[in-house]
């Protein structure tokens, strides 16, 4: 069987490939897609901030709520979930809660293009070669994740649905 490289640069099958490019494009569904995971801490792998230095989400977000939102200028279906993101960080929670956009996969000048002509309400952060998303295991996106103030990520999905914000909620509502 003939392999193909996709966007996020894994390895599959050429109809492997095709069914996640179909699944990528349709809408999500009013269903819960996120899941709760068992706390696992943020990857301490280096990631680049808006002037190319190097810099960690562990430490961007440190003692912080955090939303990281996983995109790439290609992905229609970033675009929904990146808005309900800002959307999220345009709701007042103050300094308590941190919202990144992770652009991954991508030449960060590609994405500056992009954000150019569409401005964003999101920490923007870059990474170019996979390394935190490739530390997770995390081949697709849109993805988002949450992570409570101890730098664990403890709910993660393809987009920001209910029980998600029901977590951020949570989260911010303990004391730090």
């Amino acid at each position: 069987m003939a392999f193909s490289r996709n966007p996020l640069g894994h390895r599959l099958g050429w109809h492997a490939f095709l069914a996640g490019l179909l699944v990528a494009c349709v809408p999500a569904a009013s269903a819960p897609t996120s899941v709760t995971t068992a706390p696992t801490a943020l990857p301490d792998t280096s990631v680049q901030d808006a002037s190319g230095q190097p810099t960690t989400l562990r430490r961007w977000g440190s003692g912080k709520v955090m939303v990281i939102d996983l995109w790439a200028t290609w992905c229609d279906a970033c675009r929904d979930t990146t808005a309900r993101v800002e959307r999220l960080a345009a709701s007042g929670h103050g300094d308590d809660l941190v919202t990144v956009g992770l652009d991954v996969g991508e030449d960060p000048a590609v994405a500056k293009r992009f954000l150019a002509s569409r401005p964003s309400k999101l920490d923007i952060l870059f990474d170019p070669e996979f390394h935190f998303s490739d530390a997770l295991g995390i081949d697709e996106v849109p993805m988002v994740l949450v992570v409570d103030r101890q730098g664990n990520i403890v709910q993660r999905g393809k987009t920001l649905d209910a029980p998600m914000l029901a977590k951020v909620k949570t989260l911010l509502e303990e004391q730090p």
